[in-house]
């Protein structure tokens, strides 16, 4: 009866605050604002430090030292956050997730307190770069490390991500082409000794930014091991080099955002919608470039 119960606590209140209620499911919420007001699709950009958590392939083409911070508050006091760190093909990050004030219940449905949720992610990745006349190829990867706290018990685990991301230049731009094996033999195991899948993700990601227009048009295309297929879709326009607004699609939800940098900083704004609210969520992420 005590594996029943402690499953049961596992599982539900994932479900009922926007997890998902499968393992690692709060890593669907994504990385950073930039990808987040694009509908989600950020496979075949991953130009930045939030490349790490996307397609570690992109960590091939951050250009000298970067730190990302994101952060995002969601309804119901769940909170999302991550920092990442980018240099020469290497990239380190933590991406966590929490949410407090759920209610505790018997087998009987009475009441018995309140508890909180904890979910972390540690990721270590790298890439290397191939380049010849107008192409470039990169390729990465990379291992996660989870580690979870719900309802006094607590999950470890592991697991891996494999990308790619191909760059071709034509005559009116660029065209991207990227893949992310995500979660690759990912899964948990909590101090009750029951063990849990981490479902497996793939996505394919196309890229087109055009020279004659500051535009970047963004498009991915995912299926997960226990979903069926998604689509996401966003683009942005760039204003100058230091500021941008941007706008997506995902899968049916209008997201949107913008950015202004000045020098090594970037601030990157994103709204998307909440899966289990009306409110939306709100991020923010800084992208510093560090001296060398």
């Amino acid at each position: 009866m005590r594996l029943i119960s402690v499953t049961a606590v596992l599982f539900l209140p994932l479900s009922s605050f926007g997890a998902g209620g499968y393992a690692g499911s709060f890593l669907d919420l994504g990385a950073g604002a930039r990808p987040s007001a694009m509908g989600g699709a950020f496979t075949a950009v991953s130009d930045d430090a939030i490349a790490l958590f996307w397609n570690p392939a992109g960590l091939a083409g951050v250009s000298g030292k970067q730190l990302a911070l994101s952060y995002g508050e969601m309804f119901l006091g769940r909170k999302q956050g991550c920092v990442s760190f980018a240099s020469g093909g290497f990239g380190l990050g933590l991406f966590s997730y929490g949410v407090g004030g759920i209610s505790r219940r018997d087998e009987g449905g009475r009441p018995q307190g309140e508890f909180g949720s904890c979910e972390n992610a540690l990721l270590v990745a790298y890439a290397r770069s191939l380049k010849w006349e107008g192409f470039e190829l990169m390729v990465g990867g990379g291992g996660k490390f989870f580690y979870q706290m719900l309802a006094g018990h607590d999950a470890i685990g592991y697991g891996g991500d494999v990308g790619l991301l191909a760059k071709v230049r034509i005559p009116f731009g660029g065209f991207s082409f990227g893949a992310a094996f995500r979660n690759l033999r990912a899964k948990l195991r909590w101090d009750t000794e029951h063990e849990e899948e981490v479902p497996f993700d793939v996505r394919f990601g196309f890229a087109l930014s055009l020279s004659v227009l500051p535009v970047n048009l963004v498009l991915d295309v995912e299926k997960r091991e226990n979903g069926g297929r998604s689509y996401h879709l966003g683009g942005e326009y760039r204003l100058g080099e230091f500021a941008g607004l941007r706008a997506g699609w995902d899968g049916g939800e209008v997201t949107a955002g913008a950015s202004f940098g000045v020098s090594s900083l970037r601030v990157d704004y994103g709204f998307s919608t909440d899966p289990v609210s009306e409110h939306g969520v709100h991020r923010v992420c800084a992208i510093v470039g560090l001296k060398q």
